[in-house]
């Protein structure tokens, strides 16, 4: 079986862009999206922008629900599509294995 080496966790990413970074903002964004990719510095904009939204008067509870789950599958869509690409490295990777195997022994 052909395994590739797991990547940090999130949490440990942004912990070090964070020490790394000096602070800023902008430097933050720009290695957070370097190291985990625009979707997911996306995906928290979008977070924070809806954590800071003032309520609308006459919201329905059903809407406010929506737009949460919304939200929260563009969040979580990067981290499942980094996840599907390593299981698809993986198989490539064996897959390529095996053609060599076959190309040698039929050689």
């Amino acid at each position: 079986m052909t395994t590739i080496k797991k990547p940090q966790s999130v949490l440990d990413v942004i912990r070090e862009v964070a020490m790394t970074t000096g602070g800023s903002s902008a430097a933050i964004a720009a290695a957070l999206e370097a190291r985990l990719g625009a979707g997911f510095v996306q995906g928290l904009e979008s977070l924070d922008t809806y954590a800071n939204q003032d309520m609308v008067d006459g919201e329905m509870a059903m809407d406010a629900e929506a737009e949460a789950v919304a939200l929260s599958r563009q969040l979580v869509r990067p981290a499942l599509q980094q996840r599907l690409q390593r299981r698809v490295d993986v198989v490539d990777k064996g897959a390529s294995k095996k053609k060599r195997r076959r190309v040698r022994s039929a050689g």
